[in-house]
């Protein structure tokens, strides 16, 4: 939208009040932007080990042997990410990791949501295509985005609930009312749709 509002092509009146007076479409460019809400639920654990798993522990022949040879390594322990689409409302993504410079281990489970609100975003200066953008998400701000949030993170929940016991999975907000948690945490990839 910023290099359609900055050619002359968007909301005319929005356009004459940043400066640039050659308009080429009165267009609504920009007034119905989408940013994916990222809902989460965070966790650590204290019982079972899990190698660290990347791209480059994966991705080598030492690993493949030890694991062909009976052996174990990354291979051979719990899944490390997963991805998947759940309903119409979005995608679930998680991953174990280490944290912090005491490399505590977490689990992080997210909701990337398929927002029904729209935001909208702006030029703030028609003449410094560098100046940073108006940007008004409206994140969560229609009630059944915030009720698809507070549904997905009640179901990370289930999820981190249900690991065996030898994990010793703590759910970080499980004193926390999930709405609040919501609230607090949601964020975004800022990586905006439509417009």
């Amino acid at each position: 939208p910023k290099l359609l509002q900055l050619s002359g092509i968007g909301p005319a009146n929005l356009l004459q009040s940043k400066g640039i007076n050659k308009i080429l479409a009165d267009l609504p460019v920009g007034q119905k932007t989408l940013l994916r809400p990222a809902a989460v639920a965070l966790g650590y654990y204290t019982g079972r080990h899990l190698d660290s798993v990347s791209n480059r522990t994966i991705l080598n022949d030492k690993t493949r042997k030890q694991f062909l040879a009976g052996k174990g390594g990354p291979y051979g322990k719990s899944i490390t990410a997963t991805l998947g689409k759940s309903d119409t409302k979005g995608y679930h993504s998680g991953g174990f990791g280490k944290l912090g410079s005491e490399g505590e281990p977490y689990l992080t489970l997210a909701c990337f949501l398929n927002s029904v609100g729209f935001g909208n975003f702006s030029i703030s200066d028609g003449a410094d295509p560098f100046a940073d953008p108006i940007v008004h998400s409206n994140m969560l701000s229609y009630p059944a985005d915030f009720a698809a949030a507070v549904e997905c993170v009640e179901n990370l929940q289930k999820v981190m609930k249900s690991f065996p016991s030898d994990f010793g999975m703590v759910d970080i907000a499980a004193n926390i009312p999930v709405a609040n948690w919501v609230s607090a945490t949601c964020t975004t990839s800022w990586h905006f749709v439509g417009g």
